[in-house]
């Protein structure tokens, strides 16, 4: 995770702590990306590793793990110490990312961390940069600049994000946008109370536990699949292809 202005430490560790154990709203995540992960998959602030291990559940792909946070990258390095597949590597994402073998990575996830960048076009870029030629960017960041709260300003984060200027943002690093859409509705309404109204620092376990409970049904529901707003958006991009790139600089 980017660890960025006048965050509360604390306040970032109990917020993933919170977010470590709701494994339904983890897995919906995860879904959104399936499709575009390919087979050597880098993940951006992993965390305590809550997606992580969901990645490590799917037979056949390697994953490089990073961080910038020391107490983050001791966690992962304990938790998958068994797990061949998981690679626990310090990166910064302004930084370009190059395996052990001096090979680019087919696919990114970047789950919650661009908010948390102060130059976050750089990082778009050097995510591009960091990408074999056809690869995909994953991409999962707040939405709502209204819903900014006492819990975004605790956890570091910059800004939350209105669509057109994330679409703009990813295409000026170079990206094609593939998909770009609204995530979860139904979460507004928590991170209001919580950050707005009520003032509070971390998100309040027992609300999360409670709404992670009612996620298989939530997940399913019409106005869920294609929401018009959402606490998150959502940003599918890929890097073009080798002939691409050629056609477009010639």
């Amino acid at each position: 995770m980017e660890i960025t202005h006048g965050h509360h430490p604390e306040s970032l560790t109990e917020t993933l702590e919170t977010l470590g154990r709701v494994q339904h709203y983890n897995r919906w995540i995860y879904d959104q990306f399936r499709d575009t992960l390919g087979l050597y998959v880098l993940e951006i602030g992993a965390g305590i590793g809550n997606i992580t291990r969901i990645l490590a559940g799917e037979s056949g792909r390697q994953i490089w793990a990073t961080d910038v946070e020391e107490e983050f990258l001791s966690y992962l390095k304990n938790e998958f110490r068994d797990t061949p597949a998981v690679h626990v590597r310090h990166h910064n994402a302004l930084d370009v990312f190059i395996t052990e073998a001096g090979t680019p990575v087919d696919s990114i996830l970047c789950i919650n961390v661009l908010e948390h960048i102060s130059d976050d076009v750089a990082a778009l870029k050097a995510m591009f940069r960091s990408l074999a030629p056809g690869g995909y960017l994953n991409l999962l960041v707040p939405a709502g600049p209204w819903l900014y709260g006492t819990i975004d300003r605790a956890i570091g984060h910059y800004r939350r994000y209105k669509k057109g200027e994330l679409k703009v943002k990813i295409e000026c690093a170079g990206f094609r946008v593939e998909r770009l859409y609204a995530f979860n509705p139904v979460g507004i309404f928590g991170w209001w109370l919580q950050g707005k109204i009520l003032h509070r620092h971390t998100l309040s376990p027992r609300q999360t536990s409670w709404f992670d409970r009612m996620v298989p049904v939530l997940r399913w529901l019409p106005f869920q699949r294609n929401p018009w707003f959402g606490l998150s958006l959502i940003a599918i991009a890929r890097k073009p292809s080798t002939t691409a790139l050629a056609n477009d600089s010639g």
